[in-house]
């Protein structure tokens, strides 16, 4: 979930530097938590040598 997180403020930053009005309803509507066809008890295969990237927190710009 952490990497829908991620990869949601990216896309979100793009849009704002693209002049895409983002608004706080906008972001209120979206989720980084997959609830269509996951497999809540299914078997997932992780990885554990694969580290994730540098977490680079940063603000998604809103229009008011």
């Amino acid at each position: 979930m952490l990497q829908n997180v991620v990869d949601l403020t990216d896309v979100l930053t793009e849009m704002a530097s693209e002049g895409y009005p983002i608004t706080k309803e906008l972001v209120a509507c979206l989720s980084p938590y997959i609830r269509d066809q996951i497999q809540r008890f299914g078997r997932y295969d992780v990885d554990m040598d694969n580290d994730p990237p540098h977490l680079d927190p940063k603000s998604v710009p809103l229009s008011t």
